[in-house]
């Protein structure tokens, strides 16, 4: 008795203490839900992504450092205008996007397409169909890039329809492509009209290196076609696909007129990236027939016979259609 009457502290606590631990107790639990929280929490239970994409971006980003900044660059793609397909779309294709600096990485991106012109649709547009601008620098790439092409399309309505049909122009330096191989084309008499036109069209066609476009005009003059005739620029599209390929010379081409009617972006092109594939995948008496011209001109149904096998159709599940 004496013992704990002169020791009261041992039977009696004061309410400060448990107040201070429950508080520190609740601190740390709090921290430590924070700390739990995964990808697959913030979008799925926050923002109503869908379970497929939430594991997918979960399998790759397993656990977010930082879950509120992670949470900020969703509700900013959000309030700019971002529909929820084209949210799953930007966070699928480029999961490290949610581990990016909003202020220094994101936003800067924004204000330029903002600053010249661009409508919150427009720009929505573009970064979910390449979610990859968001990571491009601002000052080398983007800016210079969507310079060059409002100058050439005259609005920006003009230049999210380019940038919806290929990603490649905000990937290069179009000073050094774009810009010098229209000059060329007009040096041999192809109107700006028409060279505009085949930018909607067959995109690519003005990003190869001037010295390659040089190389095709020069062919096509020897293959005899007329500078002034409609066809002439694309001959010079075909010419060039099929001769950054390295396969092909000019008596391949000469001797296979028809491949000039064929669609460059839905036929050759595609092709060619499947005949890439054989030439890995097969044995050398299919890869030597891969080399032929007559190959791109087969209609579908040849087409697949000549390339059926199991293994390869493994390899090819989107070309199934060319």
């Amino acid at each position: 008795m004496y013992f704990c009457k002169s020791n009261p502290s041992f039977l009696y606590k004061s309410p400060f203490s448990f107040s201070f631990s429950l508080l520190f107790s609740s601190s740390s639990t709090e921290k430590k839900v924070k700390n739990d929280l995964t990808a697959y929490d913030v979008l799925l239970h926050k923002h109503q992504f869908s379970p497929e994409t939430a594991s997918q971006v979960a399998s790759v980003l397993t656990r977010i450092k930082n879950p509120e900044k992670s949470d900020s660059i969703v509700s900013f793609l959000k309030e700019s205008g971002f529909s929820k397909s084209q949210l799953e779309r930007v966070v699928k294709t480029m999961p490290a996007l949610l581990a990016a600096s909003l202020e220094k990485t994101i936003k800067p991106k924004f204000k330029i397409f903002q600053d010249m012109g661009f409508s919150a649709e427009d720009i929505a547009e573009i970064i979910s169909y390449d979610p990859e601008n968001l990571h491009r620098s601002a000052d080398s790439r983007l800016r210079p890039s969507l310079s060059v092409l409002k100058r050439l399309l005259g609005s920006s309505a003009e230049v999210t329809k380019v940038l919806k049909i290929s990603r490649w122009y905000l990937s290069r330096d179009l000073e050094k492509s774009v810009v010098p191989n229209i000059e060329y084309l007009k040096s041999c008499g192809v109107g700006m009209e028409q060279i505009i036109k085949n930018m909607y069209k067959y995109p690519r066609f003005l990003m190869y290196s001037p010295k390659h476009m040089k190389s095709s005009v020069k062919m096509v003059d020897e293959m005899g076609t007329c500078r002034s005739s409609r066809l002439f620029i694309r001959a010079v599209q075909v010419v060039e696909v099929l001769l950054a390929t390295g396969k092909y010379d000019l008596s391949c081409i000469v001797n296979s007129p028809v491949s000039f009617t064929c669609s460059v972006e839905k036929k050759i092109i595609p092709r060619m990236q499947v005949l890439g594939i054989l030439e890995i995948t097969v044995m050398s008496s299919l890869r030597d027939k891969a080399r032929s011209m007559a190959v791109v001109n087969l209609n579908v149904d040849k087409f697949h016979v000549g390339i059926s096998s199991d293994s390869l159709y493994a390899w090819l599940p989107d070309y199934c259609s060319i």
